[in-house]
């Protein structure tokens, strides 16, 4: 991903969408099987927790919280947004399990070296100016054998190929085409996809060694916009092509998990910044 000429004011953009729709975008988000089926695959690669830490960047409004407490994880959760954060908050009182829940940077999670087990990143990456950084944070931040999970979207999906071509198009004939202004939502920030491949060749690179990856979320742009019931449907259908080599590549998102080497755990490879990092 080309890094943003100001990434400052990238993060800044960011924070102010999701603050501004962080109800009406959870409600959207947990209501679409794609979400559920990814969430679904992360709560059963995550396991037993039998008393682990857990942090999940870029949290939301906790959809995952009252499942991974369940599975017996000791929750910790991050989220740029403080509207985001707050409603995960809420929603583990309302739910009465435990949670440290906080407004935190990706890209320098407030967590001291080796502190946590398990790392999840639901759609976060396409939303960081600096994606390495944050691959930096994760490493240092999980212990020896610990693992991250991630959720990322594929840069050769049909469904991304075909936001290309549409974001070539002069923004009358895209309003018209979707009856919208495309500019208006998160979809101005999300054409950052990534490729299978040179996502694994980084997370070596941070000291993250790739294990498994499956393809999913099989929609095709603009169906998932004009039909979305009819997208939802083709997408649970084509699911099983998840595994498929060759095949899976029709699905516009990655599911990957990694684990932390033994010989770097615990050292801080991002680069050298002031101040210090409390444990969490």
């Amino acid at each position: 991903m080309p890094e943003p000429r100001d990434p400052a004011g990238f993060k800044r953009q960011v924070q102010e969408i999701f603050d501004d729709s962080a109800g009406r975008y959870q409600r959207e988000r947990e209501s679409q099987p794609g979400f559920r089926r990814q969430s679904s695959w992360l709560v059963a690669t995550a396991g037993a927790g039998r008393g682990a830490r857990l942090l999940e960047v870029g949290c939301g409004a906790g959809s995952l919280v009252a499942q991974v407490v369940a599975a017996g994880y000791h929750y910790f959760g991050c989220d740029l947004s403080p509207r985001m954060a707050a409603g995960a908050r809420e929603r583990a009182l309302t739910a009465r399990v435990p949670a440290g829940i906080t407004c935190a940077d990706a890209e320098s999670l407030p967590f001291g070296s080796a502190s946590v087990d398990l790392v999840i990143a639901v759609g976060v990456l396409e939303y960081l100016p600096r994606p390495l950084r944050f691959l930096e944070e994760a490493a240092r931040v999980l212990r020896s054998g610990g693992r991250l999970l991630l959720s990322v979207p594929s840069s050769v999906s049909p469904h991304a190929l075909a936001g290309d071509a549409f974001d070539a198009l002069p923004h009358r004939i895209r309003a018209l085409l979707l009856r919208c202004d495309p500019r208006a939502s998160l979809q101005a920030l999300r054409s950052r996809p990534v490729r299978a491949g040179s996502l694994r060749r980084t997370l070596r690179q941070v000291g993250l060694t790739p294990l498994r990856s499956r393809f999913t979320h099989f929609v095709f742009f603009p169906l998932d916009r004009l039909w979305p019931w009819g997208s939802d449907r083709l997408a649970a259908f084509l699911e099983p092509l998840g595994g498929v080599p060759l095949a899976s590549r029709l699905g516009a998102q990655i599911l990957l998990e990694a684990v932390r080497d033994q010989a770097t755990a615990g050292v801080d490879l991002a680069r050298p910044r002031t101040g210090s990092r409390s444990a969490a």
